[in-house]
């Protein structure tokens, strides 16, 4: 497990919610960087729990704000990179669990709080590796 996987399951299970968790992981091993970490924290803390809706997984939404944070797009910039790099987030964390839903993720262990506590821990993880490696690609990428 990374440096930054590691972080953000410690994060969650230190009370951070999932996109907090991510986020703040994602800082703290440079994988980022940012002038105000703690304005970006407040954005992440509104997609926490499927956005209190259990739609889009928190950490699926916090790992695309970091995405954004890498190769989001300015105004003045007429790139695709973003939209590329947002779908393939979302095509690999659906290849590892077949739904982005937070609803549908959890739907398992509705009855059993601490089952679903950890898959919530083990949803950071996997989302905190799959953008880990897209982020490393597509950062060497861009160097050349």
């Amino acid at each position: 497990m990374s440096k930054f996987t590691e972080l953000a399951k410690k994060y969650y299970e230190s009370g951070c919610s999932c996109s907090e968790s991510v986020i703040k992981s994602a800082y703290d091993a440079g994988i980022f960087k940012t002038d105000n970490i703690d304005e970006v924290h407040k954005i992440a803390s509104m997609f926490s729990g499927g956005m209190s809706s259990g739609c889009l997984c928190g950490a699926v939404a916090g790992s695309q704000i970091v995405l954004g944070c890498l190769f989001g797009k300015s105004f003045s910039q007429h790139t695709r990179l973003n939209r590329v790099v947002a779908a393939e987030l979302i095509e690999k964390f659906k290849e590892k669990r077949k739904v982005t839903c937070c609803k549908a993720l959890s739907a398992p262990y509705k009855d059993n709080p601490v089952e679903r506590r950890q898959n919530c821990i083990s949803i950071v993880e996997d989302s905190a590796q799959i953008l880990e490696d897209m982020a490393n690609h597509y950062l060497k990428a861009e160097i050349k």
